[in-house]
């Protein structure tokens, strides 16, 4: 399964989805990826830095793009998470750790738990919680609309300046989001409320019905709706 990852991951070529130099042994039971150094740590790293709401927006923006460049690809990120979102260090945001990252037509049925770490079930769709009814307790797989589900959290994340559900402990978010509850609006960065336009487009990517989210490109494109400058 490492080996079919990589080998997409080293076809990727855009300016928000994070270089695949190759890997090497010797620092764990594991081989080591090697990408470009990220001088600005995780999106959460950068987030720390306290950016006003110009860049907070073009970091969205960029992210958005290389979600739909992704897709475009027939390519599933998976485990779309602000630790899984790297900042270099001109402030440009990559993609990176394609832990789930598939092709469509190949996609082999890894569920969410054996790819990816607890911690991440934050920004998770409350779907890849559940075991689909007569399918040999087979979980549901990850799909472009759980992507969007997480971008939808990593909007949450950026405005607030905080991860999703960040008034709980890892456990009890499990249950939380398996009952199919959604992380709550929290106060902007700014201790102002998160405006409206985006919290109702949070809501969307949050939406139930995983068909009647919007799609990447929706997102990309409303994303730069919001830019104030130009990219």
């Amino acid at each position: 399964m490492l080996c079919r990852e990589l080998s997409i991951w080293a076809r990727l070529r855009h300016e928000n989805v994070l270089l695949f130099y190759g890997v090497a042994f010797g620092f764990g039971p594991l081989p080591a990826i090697v990408g470009p150094w990220a001088g600005n740590g995780t999106l959460g790293d950068y987030l720390g830095r306290d950016p006003g709401l110009p860049t907070r927006v073009r970091l969205l923006c960029k992210i958005a793009s290389g979600l739909h460049y992704l897709h475009s690809q027939m390519v599933i990120h998976g485990d779309l998470t602000g630790t899984n979102v790297l900042i270099d260090g001109s402030g440009k945001a990559c993609l990176s750790d394609f832990g789930l990252a598939t092709i469509h037509h190949e996609f082999l049925g890894t569920s969410f738990f054996m790819s990816s770490s607890l911690g991440n079930i934050r920004w998770a769709a409350p779907e890849l919680f559940q075991v689909l009814e007569g399918e040999g307790n087979q979980s549901v797989l990850c799909s472009e609309e759980t992507d969007v589900y997480s971008y939808g959290s990593i909007i949450l994340q950026v405005l607030s300046g905080k991860v999703p559900f960040s008034g709980s402990i890892t456990r009890h978010v499990y249950g939380k989001v398996a009952l199919g509850h959604r992380p709550p609006r929290e106060t902007g960065w700014n201790g102002q409320p998160i405006p409206d336009v985006y919290w109702h487009f949070i809501e969307r990517c949050w939406d139930k019905a995983p068909s009647k989210r919007p799609s990447s490109s929706d997102v990309l494109e409303f994303m730069r709706s919001q830019l104030t400058e130009p990219e």
